[in-house]
């Protein structure tokens, strides 16, 4: 039974995001009111329905935390049902550090970060729970690999130390030979030139269809004479400072000779020439009529590792030679020289 006040209350945590009390149930007129931290009255309070009805709702959006007081006025004797829901968000935490280099991609967990001009870090919005954290950049090793990191509370100074060398860098100009829009022997940008030949002339430099990408390519071999043909790049300074130096290219190979042929009658010879004497200092590999790759389109890449030329000027050297019968192939493409340092 009910006649004039009766008060409730609830103890609200920090954080909480709604407050609602209902009254359900009720057999008589009755009105709520709500308050914080103080019992409402009838002309002091935070909500007052005053629906006319004993079935009342009032809420409360982020409420302060702290205690909350309901005051129930009746107008005539009766009863009733209370109820005070309280929601709360679910916490979260963050991790932040200095990635040991700008531009550093950090995961952890589905949330990324990438580190500022001061090399540091944040990731925010994680449950609570255990990472793990780990950083990346081309170039770059991080010391330690990835971090652990468990949260609740937030975990900051979660480092690394990086270690990065610079990016590789293309050495060599028009390695697909692209500038080449008429067949010749002299790229007109002075990348490549037919330096030598004996036997048979040809262009060397072919604009058209055929090449691995693109619509050029070099080409060597071709007939079915006794010749020989050195096709050259420009001179290449590989850096004194380099710690990684690779050339690479593709190549397809097409031969008349026989598929039981035993001997590599036609030659293609990949060497590194020193660029002011004219020395040949290496010989990477001699491909030949005993390497076919089935057509003409048909490419495959080679590479070398070539660091041990490292503080010298180069040439790229691509020699052909041919017996002085059946023919062998050799189309050359997308050469490529690179180093760091």
């Amino acid at each position: 039974a009910l006649q004039a006040w009766k008060y409730f209350f609830i103890t609200v945590p920090a954080g909480a995001t709604n407050l609602t009390f209902t009254t359900t149930n009720a057999t008589t007129d009755q009105d709520i009111y709500t308050l914080f931290n103080a019992k409402p009255t009838l002309t002091t309070y935070t909500c007052r329905p005053f629906s006319g009805s004993g079935n009342e709702t009032c809420s409360a959006v982020n409420p302060s935390a702290g205690t909350w007081y309901l005051g129930v006025y009746g107008y005539a004797a009766g009863s009733f049902s209370v109820n005070a829901t309280v929601t709360t968000s679910t916490p979260t935490y963050s991790i932040s550090g200095n990635a040991g280099t700008t531009g550093a991609a950090l995961t952890a967990g589905t949330k990324t970060a990438t580190s500022d001009a001061s090399s540091n870090y944040s990731m925010t919005g994680f449950a609570a729970g255990t990472y793990t954290v780990t950083p990346a950049k081309a170039g770059c090793t991080f010391s330690p690999a990835s971090l652990s990191v468990t949260l609740g509370p937030d975990a900051t100074g979660k480092s690394f130390t990086a270690t990065c060398g610079s990016l590789p860098t293309e050495r060599l100009s028009n390695g697909g030979f692209e500038t080449v829009t008429t067949s010749t022997n002299t790229a007109a940008d002075g990348s490549w030139a037919r330096s030598s030949f004996t036997g048979t002339s040809f262009n060397t430099l072919v604009a058209g269809t055929g090449g691995h990408a693109g619509a050029a390519y070099a080409t060597l071999g071709v007939n079915s004479t006794t010749s020989t043909q050195n096709l050259d790049h420009a001179a290449i300074a590989i850096p004194a400072g380099a710690t990684s130096v690779t050339l690479s290219f593709w190549v397809s190979i097409v031969t008349s000779e026989s598929s039981g042929a035993t001997s590599p009658y036609d030659k293609l010879a990949v060497q590194l020439v020193d660029a002011s004497t004219g020395t040949l200092l290496s010989t990477l590999t001699t491909l030949s009529n005993l390497n076919p790759t089935g057509s003409a389109t048909t490419y495959v890449q080679k590479s070398f590792d070539i660091t041990t030329q490292k503080g010298k000027t180069v040439k790229v050297r691509f020699a052909g030679s041919t017996d002085g019968s059946l023919q062998t192939t050799f189309r050359v493409d997308d050469v490529s020289l690179k180093s760091d340092g």
